[in-house]
């Protein structure tokens, strides 16, 4: 395998297995088999915790998200994975065999950045070609698989065009065909849509799940945006501080977070305070600021006695009393969102809580100042790990 620094891919020297497209590109289930494995890896600059003991199993077809801040750490995984980094302690292994002694340069991944970083002397076809090349493929294997390749992301008609004619959206995809030509075991993918603005960048997210999905491609996507993360993952881990704090579908993740962190970062969310009674098989006895009891179900955090955090999104709440937790409260700012209305409303307490929904009467005549009775259903609360305390 090489590594050219300057094309930022990674290609293997092993021969590949010849591949056809399939037909189509409908959704194939992710294996259940553990592929990447990643236990307890740790690093540090400066003696500074970047990576803090992370394991992590990552599935042969899976597209699996990193998904946190900035300085969470999701890059520097991907760097440890490709082997630009080495970590103090911990293991990495792919489909059984151990590669963390393996040089980046052999290591059966390849990267793409977020520059892209494409060759601007070649044309399209010169840069998809660049590394089968550099690995000595036959002439005619590199036409044949150059041409699959241009085809697989829609680009065979500006074969011949150079990169500075391209769109941004244009040279993403060529970025993606010169990584997955040499047939990687594992694409990673280093937040590849940050410099496109928000109409293409949905364009391109639709291209790569299309792209992923037809090659059953294994992928690492690192990101910080939660939509993108939301839409294209098959399963998504979401970083903090060097550590996992969660890893599921986004579905669960969105549904059930374990805390407060989770369920603020994936998606917008509501906390208020409430005090645990008891709990037991029936669920959770939560007592609340303004005199109400009720039993909800205590999510993916089994909590304490004492004060908990609960959570709803804004989606479920709903004007008016009657359907669960019954509210009153004052309307500081309503706002626009094209087909939605979100009113952002104050608490007898204090706590500021948001309602998101399609506008409709009931909800266009409300005006800053109002107060109004709001709902929340119980099958909708959810109790959360308090992480800001």
């Amino acid at each position: 395998m090489s590594w050219n620094r300057t094309s930022g891919s990674a290609v293997t020297m092993a021969e590949p297995e010849e591949m056809s497209l399939p037909s189509g590109c409908q959704t194939a289930e992710p294996s259940k088999a553990r592929y990447l494995a990643i236990e307890n890896l740790s690093y540090a600059i400066n003696r500074r915790p970047v990576i803090k003991g992370l394991s992590l199993d990552i599935r042969e077809g899976e597209f699996f998200t990193l998904l946190g801040p900035s300085g969470c750490g999701k890059t520097t995984l991907l760097r440890l994975i490709a082997g630009f980094e080495t970590p103090d302690s911990g293991s990495l292994s792919l489909d059984g065999t151990s590669f963390q002694r393996t040089p980046a340069a052999r290591r059966p991944v390849n990267t793409v950045f977020q520059n892209y970083a494409l060759f601007p002397h070649l044309d399209v076809a010169g840069n998809v070609a660049f590394g089968l090349r550099m690995l000595n493929w036959p002439r005619d294997r590199i036409a044949g698989r150059v041409e699959e390749m241009l085809k697989l992301v829609r680009l065979s008609d500006l074969r011949h065009r150079h990169i500075g004619e391209l769109s941004g959206g244009q040279q993403q995809r060529v970025a993606l065909a010169r990584a997955l030509a040499p047939v990687p075991k594992v694409l990673l993918l280093d937040e590849p849509f940050s410099a496109l603005d928000l109409k293409l960048r949905q364009e391109m997210q639709a291209e790569l799940k299309r792209i992923q999905t037809a090659l059953r491609q294994t992928v690492v996507f690192v990101t910080h945006d939660q939509e993108e993360a939301l839409s294209l993952s098959d399963r998504i881990a979401i970083m903090r501080d060097g550590e996992i704090l969660q890893c599921d579908t986004p579905q669960a993740l969105y549904a059930r977070p374990a805390d407060r962190f989770v369920a603020g970062f994936l998606g917008d969310a509501n906390f208020i305070a409430g005090r645990l009674l008891s709990l037991d098989a029936s669920g959770a006895s939560v007592a609340f600021p303004e005199g109400q009891r009720a039993i909800i179900r205590p999510g993916a955090h089994i909590p304490a006695p004492g004060r908990v955090c609960i959570m709803f999104r804004p989606e479920d709440v709903l004007p008016g009393h009657g359907a669960g937790l019954d509210l009153t409260a004052n309307v500081a700012q309503k706002t626009f969102l094209g087909p939605d209305l979100c009113l952002h409303l104050d608490l007898q307490d204090g706590t500021r809580v948001k309602l998101r929904h399609r506008a409709r009467a009931e909800l266009d005549a409300v005006r800053p100042g109002q107060r109004i009775a709001i709902s929340v259903p119980l099958a909708h609360l959810h109790i959360v790990r308090d992480t800001d305390r």
